[in-house]
């Protein structure tokens, strides 16, 4: 029987996913509730696809993420108590929101309470913000405890909402997310015309916010597999040549890998005096043409990846070339009469046999670190690093500090300076 209230919980939707694999691996479920067919995890359901809702169990002095089996124990579905949590959540949520800046049509909302976030599920109430809005409603919850809201027809409100955010991404309860706008009473994901002024930085933003969750999921991964499947972030490059923006992840040979959806895929080995080679930079949709059942999507996962069961064989590696510039030294074969050392050409493996297994022989490591730049000259790549879009982002934080009421919550860690550039940062967002 419910002794407490319950309220609805947005996060982002890979710190959920992030929690269960430490629930697993630490909290093994009792064999009474395994006989129930619980499983011990938090319940959630997506939301705006980047975010998911779950449930808290208010007590009063503290409140806990609500399990299936609470649910159980209570004998409610996931559906009827999100109904209650919902429900009490407009009870206490009525419209609040302060202006920042004068002159800039960006408010902040001033809820006294750990639930702000969740406001995102009553999209009615950002209709009544104050009547100075006059384009787009555009939505942030940079955290637990702060929503943005900025007029999208102001450029200048745009660009502070964005430094804010990435401000926020570094204090308590960070929730990586790309802008959401509202439309016919729900949310979309926010974007810009390319020739608008704010398109490059909302792409940089978004690139910074998609990659924090890779970082959470790098993680998840190697809880769930213990390291036997190597996880990479993203890494965001600029072509110097063009000044276009694209991504890239790395894969090693010797591992199985899950990759993000990159534009483009980076295959390395590690050449015999240790130092990492390149063997070739294709397109994502060169390298599903050319590696076949070596490589598929991974379809339900969030944020995106694709699983490389296998490393591409001989031929292959011939075939991939370089359609961008590698960071790394780029494999020389050896002269003809001379064996190649870059693999063992995998003979064995049927691309038109979906269940045939790899059985490529074991190499070193992956590196960890992100890839740095060993070659100069026209036309190299290098790593984007976010810039500041306004003003001091630490003093604009203190400004929405000072806006907004000072919430109470156990919920507390502290997240990383959101980083673009990195092509294995290997830290992550703590839940």
């Amino acid at each position: 029987m419910l002794q407490g209230t319950l309220f609805p919980c947005v996060r982002a939707r890979v710190t959920f996913s992030r929690k269960n694999a430490d629930i697993l691996e630490s909290r093994p479920l009792g064999r009474s509730n395994a006989s129930k067919g619980y499983n011990g995890k938090l319940v959630y359901l997506p939301l705006a696809e980047q975010l998911a809702v779950g449930l808290l169990y208010d007590q009063g002095e503290s409140y806990v993420h609500v399990r299936d089996v609470e649910l159980g124990t209570w004998n409610l579905s996931i559906k009827a108590a999100m109904d209650i949590a919902t429900a009490n959540l407009q009870a206490i949520s009525p419209t609040d929101f302060r202006q920042i800046e004068p002159g800039i049509k960006l408010f902040v909302a001033t809820w006294p309470d750990v639930h702000t976030s969740a406001r995102l599920l009553m999209p009615e109430i950002f209709t009544r913000v104050p009547d100075v809005l006059t384009g787009p409603v555009v939505a942030m919850a940079p955290s637990a405890d702060r929503i943005l809201v900025a007029d999208g027809d102001d450029i200048s409100a745009l660009m502070l909402m964005m430094e804010i955010s990435a401000s926020l991404w570094q204090e308590a309860r960070p929730i990586p997310m790309q802008p959401l706008v509202l439309k016919n009473g729900a949310w979309d994901y926010f974007q810009l015309p390319p020739d608008h002024p704010c398109y490059f930085e909302l792409k940089l933003f978004n690139l910074a916010a998609i990659n924090l969750a890779y970082e959470q999921d790098s993680e998840r991964i190697a809880i769930e597999t213990k390291d036997s499947l190597f996880a990479p972030t993203l890494e965001v490059v600029q072509d110097m040549g063009t000044g276009s923006i694209y991504t890239k992840a790395i894969v090693p040979q010797g591992r199985r890998s899950s990759v993000p959806r990159a534009d483009y895929l980076e295959f390395f080995r590690e050449g015999q005096e240790g130092q990492y080679e390149s063997l070739g930079v294709c397109s994502l949709a060169r390298a599903f043409a050319l590696l076949k059942n070596r490589i598929e999507e991974d379809y339900g996962s969030y944020p995106p990846r694709v699983l490389v069961r296998s490393f591409p064989d001989q031929r292959q590696i011939m075939n991939l070339g370089f359609e961008k510039e590698s960071t790394l030294p780029v494999y020389v074969p050896p002269p003809e009469g001379i064996e190649p050392a870059v693999m063992e050409d995998d003979d064995e493996y049927d691309d038109e046999d979906e269940d045939e297994v790899d059985t490529e022989p074991e190499v070193a490591e992956a590196p960890k670190e992100a890839l740095t730049e060993t070659q100069a000259g026209a036309g190299e790549v290098a790593s984007v690093m976010p810039e500041a879009t306004a003003g001091d982002a630490a003093a604009l934080a203190a400004a929405v500090e000072s806006a907004t009421p000072q919430n109470e919550g156990g919920e507390n860690a502290a997240a990383p300076q959101p980083a673009i550039g990195d092509a294995d940062a290997g830290a992550g967002l703590q839940p």
